[in-house]
């Protein structure tokens, strides 16, 4: 049995590491179908060159997905049993803005497709106590109840490899 030359043993060692080597050349499309909730603004989702457009076609996305949007003028606090004499008002109502990072894409021998659905859902917290606070003029402030209210993104991503 004649020995191997080096070239040979080098030859092998490159054809057993080029064949262990996964391929990964698959694109990515993502194409965004925005909630028709009115009080979702200022929608921005980006990917790793910057803001990706939103048009419920399918755009070529890179490595990772931000999203991020303000939830316009929702109910922030409740108070119970109010009365006209309290000095806030029944409801109080804010903006909150949601950011969300949805994580890198996975490179894949083929092309993948991710749909993302916009929406969001909200908590109501237990009944909160405010105690009174007894001013130098004898006003009372407090001695309420109110509920105070939290969004958060409820977005669901899905993949498939069909278009």
């Amino acid at each position: 049995m004649k020995p191997l030359s080096i070239f040979q043993v080098l030859l092998i060692f490159l054809l057993i590491i080029l064949n262990s080597c996964k391929k990964e050349n698959g694109q990515f499309f993502l194409r965004i179908i925005p909630s028709t909730d009115t009080v979702i603004t200022s929608l921005q989702v980006n990917d790793a060159n910057g803001n990706f457009l939103i048009d419920g076609n399918y755009h070529e996305v890179n490595n990772r997905i931000e999203l991020s949007y303000k939830l316009k003028n929702l109910m922030k606090y409740e108070t119970i049993d109010w009365t006209p004499q309290m000095i806030y008002d029944h409801y109080t109502y804010s903006d909150f803005p949601i950011n969300k990072y949805l994580g890198e894409l996975e490179k894949m021998e083929q092309d993948g497709y991710y749909t993302l659905n916009i929406s969001f859902t909200y908590s109501k917290s237990d009944p909160i106590y405010v105690e009174p606070i007894y001013t130098q003029w004898g006003a009372v402030y407090g001695d309420y109840y109110f509920y105070s209210y939290n969004y958060f993104d409820n977005s669901v991503m899905t993949f498939s490899t069909q278009e």
